[in-house]
């Protein structure tokens, strides 16, 4: 649950290497977000979040804006590598910083990823949030997928819902629905394929 502010998960199967060394492109994930011009540098807030998750200078040069105004929350997503560019990180920030927050880094292809994480061409969270004077519940479903990742959906409740794709995000608000109903996300890449992730289990 989150009730106000940023919370910054632990990294996934990341390595604290001092090598400079940087992964090939396929062990990075392919997101063509971070190859398109910059339209803008990390603020200050943003720059002490990329401190605490492990990123260098060179991997805040690739700071990119995904989303910006979405939500309840007038959000934005935000992402960058980490780890001399091994990990891919998010952040999902409201206008306010005491409105809800998370920011979240995984690291593509992991060799020593859990069986059911290896292999997948996304990454999504789903927090829950209590905010305004009835603390009124909520969950926003968020995070980033590759270049060929086609369609997404989440059950939701029992229903299937479409989570748009945008700049290699994803988003979906969904206000009055608690975490717990938020259940399977399905991906489909180009060559037909399916993934699946299940928000409830991490895996």
């Amino acid at each position: 649950m989150v009730a106000a502010g940023v919370v910054v998960l632990g990294l996934v199967n990341h390595v604290s290497s001092g090598s400079s060394a940087t992964a090939s492109s396929a062990q990075w994930g392919l997101f063509s977000a971070f190859s398109l011009p910059a339209t803008g540098s990390m603020d200050d807030y943003v720059r002490a979040i990329a401190d605490d998750l492990g990123a260098d200078e060179q991997d805040r040069a690739s700071f990119r804006t995904l989303l910006s105004g979405v939500g309840r929350f007038d959000s934005r997503l935000v992402a960058f590598r980490s780890f001399h560019g091994r990990n891919v990180c998010y952040s999902f920030l409201a206008a306010e910083r005491t409105d809800p927050g998370m920011s979240y880094c995984y690291r593509p292809y992991a060799d020593n990823a859990p069986a059911g994480l290896a292999g997948e061409h996304f990454s999504v969270v789903a927090p829950e949030s209590h905010t305004g004077p009835n603390l009124d519940v909520g969950t926003q479903v968020f995070g980033v997928a590759e270049d060929d990742v086609v369609s997404v959906r989440v059950l939701v409740a029992g229903s299937w819902q479409k989570i748009p794709i945008a700049h290699n995000a994803l988003y979906l608000d969904l206000p009055g629905i608690p975490q717990s109903d938020v259940g399977t996300v399905e991906v489909t890449l180009s060559d037909g394929s399916t993934q699946w992730h299940d928000l409830r289990t991490g895996i």
